[in-house]
């Protein structure tokens, strides 16, 4: 008896954990808390829409992007690019968090036309990246990026291949910009990898 009551106790606070089973004041307090995650992961997308994640100054255009999903000033890769080939030429190196880019082909530029705004905005529907309200990917041939809701609901890695881009119909791969986890960011680049190697041995041969 003694095991059992100790598994209704359980098996009780299991239940008073769930949102059928919580008082009023602790609905409030979850919902609370939904609200605040929300609100902060908001917060951390549109700094990372406004910011390069190379140099975390202001992102300046033109802007690319890389297989992890990440985003830059253009000029930044450049600039640490160029401090790379200094370094090795003079025996030393350079460390940075960014180590998946070796050369300029390993980031696509972006080919929006942004006008006179200072942010990307999707071509189909409008929304502005940096609004942290929906999610973007970049289309690896032609540079465009539009927000996911034009595309298929995404499955897995395999959906992200062999898809005509919504603006202008280029079939290429994208990319998922700006994820939210590293781990996943890095399990989308080793994906893409052999897919951005085919891509660059298809741009030589044209």
């Amino acid at each position: 008896m003694g095991g059992d009551g100790q598994a209704l106790a359980n098996k009780r606070s299991l239940l008073q954990k769930s949102r059928v089973y919580v008082t009023a004041a602790e609905a409030a307090e979850l919902e609370a808390t939904d609200l605040k995650e929300k609100q902060t992961a908001k917060a951390r997308n549109v700094e990372r829409w406004r910011h390069c994640a190379l140099s975390l100054g202001s992102l300046e255009f033109p802007v690319a992007f890389d297989a992890e999903g990440n985003v830059f000033s253009k000029q930044s890769v450049v600039d640490y690019l160029r401090r790379q080939k200094e370094a090795a030429a003079s025996g030393a190196t350079e460390k940075s968090q960014i180590l998946n880019i070796k050369k300029l082909s390993d980031v696509r530029e972006v080919s929006n036309d942004t006008g006179d705004s200072d942010t990307v905005c999707c071509p189909v529907t409008g929304f502005a990246t940096s609004s942290g309200m929906h999610t973007f990917v970049g289309f690896w041939g032609c540079g465009h990026v539009v927000c996911s809701s034009t595309l298929p609901k995404w499955s897995d890695n395999d959906s992200q291949l062999d898809i005509e881009c919504p603006f202008c119909g280029q079939k290429s791969f994208y990319v998922r910009l700006v994820l939210d986890s590293e781990g996943d960011a890095q399990m989308q680049s080793a994906f893409l990898r052999s897919h951005l190697k085919k891509h660059r041995k298809r741009g030589r041969e044209e």
